[in-house]
């Protein structure tokens, strides 16, 4: 087995299947909810490390990618966001896809500024942060 395919392998095992965690919601709307692992916020300095579930409308769905578990990590600092590692699923709950980024190659975004993105923000990075 190559060192790529174990690296894909071991970050597909790192993220957990959609059903297999007590999922915490925090976001929804228009036919999409974002919910988090609690037990996955983890503070690396100025980075909040965490898992997100996203669940999207049917026919939002592209290549049958229904759900998607994402490892994402946001500079509480900078309020940026990057994501490190993605699986998607289909409705059925079989993995579809699924992709990791060195921690060093992740590409941040500026967070959206709207009030559904700062309770995100203030759950994994805190109320004083930012």
């Amino acid at each position: 087995m190559s060192i790529g395919l174990l690296m894909l392998v071991a970050a597909v095992q790192a993220l957990p299947a959609p059903d297999a965690v007590r999922w915490e919601p925090l976001l929804a709307g228009g036919g999409t909810s974002a919910e988090i692992d609690p037990a996955t916020i983890v503070r690396e300095g100025e980075l909040a490390l965490y898992t997100v579930l996203l669940r999207l409308p049917a026919e939002a769905a592209q290549s049958g990618v229904t759900m998607m578990v994402m490892r994402q990590a946001m500079n509480c600092r900078t309020r940026q966001i990057g994501i490190r590692a993605g699986a998607g699923y289909d409705e059925g709950g079989r993995l579809v896809m699924s992709r990791e980024t060195a921690p060093a190659d992740v590409v941040y975004e500026a967070y959206p500024q709207d009030a559904d993105s700062e309770r995100m923000r203030r759950r994994v990075c805190g109320p004083a942060e930012g």
